[in-house]
Order: C-alpha cells, then structure tokens, then sequence
C-alpha cells in the first residue's frame, strides 16, 4: 500500500488570503470532534491579487478543499465531517466555496522519519503501516502544523479527475506484511 504526503504545487502562488480569520477558527478544533466548537459555515473576505488562482486545494491558514475535491473524499471516507467555507473576493465580486475537512490524526511515523523547523515541516516521511491500520486518508499525529495523507487508491482517483493546485509526495511504508496478516485473521 503506498500512501502519500498532499501539498500546495508550487507553481501556484497567488493563492487567496483570508482576512481576519484568526481568533473565529481555532486550527486545534480542526479534528473529528473539534467541529462541534466550529460554526457550520463560515464567510471570509480575502485579500484579492491580481488574477488570484481558486485551486482545489488551499494549504494556508489550514487545508481547505474545493466542492469537487470534498465529493471524492466523501466516497472514500463517507462518514467526513467538514466545515463549509465561503471566501468573497469583492474585486471580482465573486464568492468560492470551499471546506475544512476535520480528519483522524494517526501517530504512524517511524523514528527514520526527518521532522524540522520546530515540527512544522516532514522532510522524509516512512509510515508504520502495522500502526496506521486501513485509512485513506487522515493528519499525521504529532506535528505542529496540519500534514495531508492520502492512500494511493484516493491519489488515483484525485488525480483521474483533474485537480489543479495539488502535489502529492510518496512516503515509504514499513510494516505492509503485518498489516496484511492482520486483515486476514480479521476475516476468519
């Protein structure tokens, strides 16, 4: 099973800015349970630039997908619970809908895994398959900033449809063949 870390392309950076969101998201309610704290909508002004890219995935201040890119995630995980965002852009006098996904944290890293900048930034990640179990998706545990990873069947399907602004990076797995072990003395 190969998963993989999601970032911002790089090649993208006139990305839309939230105005004045600190203080009415707390980044820490943005968890399976920390959405009962949350608002179930949420409108945001942002600071517009000159031809701002809306990409299907925004990184800053915390993850926030497109409708499109929440469909998919819901087929794989149809039990999500997500935050709605509306971003108005009143130089072009447009709204953008976008969401929060309120994912599980799983602390599945190995100690060969390369964490700098005060636990902000994963350098070289190698997930622990025998500690994650089955999930397509989810937040690495223990980091200070929110890390994306996906299965390699949901990166597949990302992928197959065209999403623009998404870079997904391979981590290294160990353990696949006690994981395997283990799902098939669940199915005796």
């Amino acid at each position: 099973m190969r998963y993989f870390l999601v970032k911002q392309d790089k090649e993208y950076t006139k990305m839309p800015r939230l105005m004045n969101w600190f203080g009415k998201i707390k980044t820490e309610c943005i968890c399976p349970g920390g959405y009962k704290q949350l608002e179930e909508d949420y409108v945001f002004m942002i600071e517009s630039k000159e031809n701002t890219e809306y990409t299907d995935l925004v990184m800053e201040p915390f993850y926030m997908i497109s409708n499109m890119m929440k469909y998919v995630l819901e087929v794989y995980e149809p039990n999500l619970v997500f935050t709605e965002l509306y971003l108005l852009d009143k130089k072009i006098k447009k709204a953008y809908e976008y969401y929060i996904p309120h994912l599980n944290e799983y602390d599945c890293l190995t100690c060969k895994s390369k964490i700098e900048f005060q636990r902000t930034q994963l350098t070289y990640g190698e997930l622990d398959l025998e500690k994650l179990g089955d999930h397509s998706i989810f937040y690495l545990a223990g980091m200070k900033k929110k890390h994306l990873v996906i299965r390699e069947d949901l990166a597949e399907s990302l992928l197959r449809r065209g999403f623009y602004g998404v870079n997904l990076e391979r981590l290294d797995t160990v353990n696949e063949e006690k994981l395997l072990i283990r799902f098939e003395k669940e199915d005796l």
